[in-house]
């Protein structure tokens, strides 16, 4: 399970950010407790990097572990770990 942004009605026709669950595991494929949610070792990652495609949607968005974020970098998913067939799996 993983964290993922998504619009939130804060009232007076405004939107946030929230956060909702997924039961697909971004990236590590391990779980995030709460406690970690706020933790420094979480981070929000760009699943298309915004230097790539200036998207800074909530679509293009995902709550991960910094450990896993830091290794994908400045990469879309597929080229960051495309080339690892079980962790590519694993993501997809």
């Amino acid at each position: 399970m993983h964290y993922i942004l998504g619009p939130t009605d804060i009232g007076n026709n405004q939107t946030g950010i929230g956060v909702g669950l997924s039961e697909e595991p971004a990236y590590s494929g391990k779980t995030i407790s709460l406690k970690a949610l706020f933790s420094a070792d979480i981070e929000i990652d760009h699943i298309l990097p915004y230097s790539l495609c200036l998207d800074n949607s909530y679509i293009n968005k995902v709550v991960c572990f910094a450990k896993e974020n830091q290794l994908k970098g400045q990469k879309t998913p597929k080229s960051a770990f495309g080339n690892n067939e079980a962790k590519w799996n694993q993501i997809t």
